[in-house]
Formats: structure tokens, sequence, C-alpha cells
């Protein structure tokens, strides 16, 4: 049976934080579909990516632009263990 470990990450507007204590700002892109912009996620998830990280669900957060990230990657043993 595979055995996972999990990785939330919170969003709130264009600011980061992730349970194992890192944290960062999203980069604001301009919109291609409208007037406004945006903050991009995809250079973020995209290191998730290649530490082995998969997105397996998102939460509301509460806000518009507030929301929870929840990722998995196979557990190896060596489990990432939250700091602080």
């Amino acid at each position: 049976m595979q055995v996972w470990e999990h990785l939330c990450v919170m969003v709130w507007e264009a600011d980061w934080a992730d349970s194992l204590g890192r944290s960062g700002r999203l980069d604001r892109v301009k919109s291609r579909f409208s007037s406004g912009d945006w903050h991009d996620l995809a250079p973020l998830l995209n290191e998730l990516g290649r530490e082995g990280w998969e997105l397996a669900g998102t939460l509301s957060g509460g806000g518009t632009h507030n929301y929870k990230l929840i990722l998995k990657r196979p557990n190896t043993g060596q489990a990432a263990r939250p700091t602080g």
C-alpha cells in the first residue's frame, strides 16, 4: 500500500506559507483575459513539483483570494517535519 506525506500551502492574495515553515510572495502578471492582473501560482507549483509534490486538492481559505493547497508525495520513510 502506498503511503503519502502531505504538505499544506496557505495562500493569501500574493503571500503564501507552507506547513514546513517556508513562505514567499507570488509574482503579479497581466491577465490575458481581462483588463486586470493576478498572482501567478505556476512558479510555486512548478518548484513544489520538482520537489516531488503533486496537487491533491484545494480548500477555500474564507476569502475571495484566500485558499489552501493540499499536496502529496510518496513517503520514502524520511517524511519532512514541520519547523518551529
